[in-house]
């Protein structure tokens, strides 16, 4: 049993009930939610293949100078679609996910995870994230240097290594 947000709930659970709850809260009577809406949404966006611009081509930068990793909160099976159908797959060695790991990001043990998995050491990585306490302070509490990926400049009071707004900027760190 996967158990997700937190530990609070099974990966069933979240599957079955985040649009209902979602929608209920938005004032939808539950009876008038679609049956299937969970099913539905889960079958669709992996297809979707929209990322953010300069995406390819800095994976493509970084790919010829370092080794790449993906880690993620998602679902294991919908991850491996969404990068095939965003042309993502070739660029990363490893994809470590928190079902592979037994916890979730921000928690230290899934960065440590990651480092153990891939052979990696905290001093010779770097996150590259836009989820600010997922993403960049799970891999400070790790010991790994990061990057909030911040396009839309939100205003936060947290330290990081390297905070950029657009992609491209990567070339600027590494």
């Amino acid at each position: 049993m996967a158990l997700v947000s937190g530990g609070k709930i099974t990966q069933q659970q979240l599957r079955s009930t985040r649009f209902t709850r979602t929608l209920v809260r938005l004032g939808v009577d539950e009876a008038d939610v679609p049956e299937g809406i969970s099913q539905h949404f889960t079958e669709l966006l992996p297809t979707k293949s929209a990322v953010f611009p300069f995406t390819h081509d800095m994976l493509e930068y970084l790919q010829t100078k370092y080794t790449l990793h993906l880690i993620t909160n998602g679902f294991k099976e919908i991850q491996y679609i969404k990068l095939d159908s965003s042309q993502l797959t070739p660029f990363f060695q490893e994809v470590i996910t928190s079902e592979c790991s037994g916890c979730l990001k921000p928690d230290r043990r899934m960065f440590e995870h990651a480092l153990k998995r891939t052979g990696a050491s905290a001093a010779e990585s770097l996150m590259i994230g836009d989820n600010l306490e997922c993403d960049v302070l799970g891999a400070y509490n790790a010991g790994i240097d990061q990057v909030y990926f911040n396009p839309d400049k939100r205003r936060h009071f947290n330290e990081v290594t390297y905070e950029i707004s657009c992609l491209s900027e990567l070339k600027e760190i590494l």
